[in-house]
C-alpha cells in the first residue's frame, strides 16, 4: 500500500521478509524470493516527505530489521517478544534512541512473552524494548549476542545466554524480579542491579 500524506493511517518503516531466505522454486506460486539477505526500509516518507528530510527513523529502522535478518539464521521459531525485545536493543545500542515505556505501564498486567496479534502490538513492543533494554545494561553485548544465537525459547534463551556470557547461577525468575524491582526504583547506587544505564530511562513512572 502507498503511503497517503492525506490519510490518518501510518506507514511501514521496514521489515524482513524471510521469504528471501529460501530458493524461490521452494516458496510457494504467491511468493517470490529474492534468494538474498535483504531487509526492506521505507524512504517515503520516512526519509523524504515533501520539504522534510530526516534519516533517523530509517537508521534505527535498518538496526531493528537487521537484527532480524542476523536471528533467523540461528533460530527461525523463537518467541516474538524474544525477536522484537532484541531488535528493540538493536537500535538502543546502536545509538538511535529507545521506546517510551509507557505503552507497557499503560496496562503491566500481561504475560511476559505474550505478543498480540489481534490488538495495538505497541504496548508489546514497550514491554520488550524495557526488559532488552535492563539485559543489555545489566549483562552487557556479549549476553545479547549469545542470545541472538541461541536456539533455545523464551526464558530457557535468556538462562542460555546468561550462562554462555558468564551469569550461570542468575535464573530467569530473579532476573525479571530484578528488572521489576529496577523498574519502581531505578536506583544503581543501591544496587547495578536495581537500574537502568540508559538516561532515557532515568523516569521510568
Amino acid at each position: 500500500r502507498s503511503y497517503d500524506p492525506d490519510s490518518s493511517m501510518s506507514y511501514i518503516a521496514g521489515f524482513f521478509y524471510s521469504v528471501d531466505q529460501y530458493n524461490d522454486a521452494d516458496v510457494s506460486p504467491t511468493y517470490r524470493s529474492n534468494e538474498r539477505d535483504i531487509i526492506y526500509i521505507d524512504s517515503y516518507p520516512a526519509i523524504y516527505r515533501d520539504t522534510y528530510k530526516e534519516y533517523r527513523g530509517a537508521i534505527s529502522t535498518t538496526a531493528h530489521e537487521l537484527q532480524h535478518l542476523i536471528h533467523y539464521n540461528y533460530d527461525q521459531s523463537e518467541f516474538a517478544f524474544v525477536n522484537e525485545g532484541l531488535s528493540e536493543v538493536a537500535e538502543y545500542v546502536t545509538g538511535l534512541g529507545t521506546r517510551s515505556a509507557y505503552g507497557y505501564l499503560s496496562d503491566v498486567n500481561v504475560p511476559i512473552f505474550r505478543w498480540s496479534r489481534d490488538d495495538s502490538p505497541l504496548p508489546d513492543y514497550s514491554r520488550a524494548s524495557l526488559m532488552y533494554n535492563y539485559i543489555g545494561d545489566r549483562f552487557g553485548l556479549t549476553n545479547l549476542k549469545y542470545h541472538t544465537q541461541s536456539s533455545s525459547k523464551g526464558a530457557a534463551g535468556i538462562e542460555d545466554a546468561l550462562a554462555q556470557s558468564g551469569y550461570p547461577n542468575v535464573t530467569f525468575g530473579e532476573l525479571l524480579h530484578d528488572q521489576h524491582i529496577a523498574n519502581i526504583i531505578n536506583d544503581r547506587s543501591i544496587d547495578a542491579k536495581y537500574g537502568y544505564v540508559n538516561p532515557a530511562r532515568k523516569y521510568i513512572w
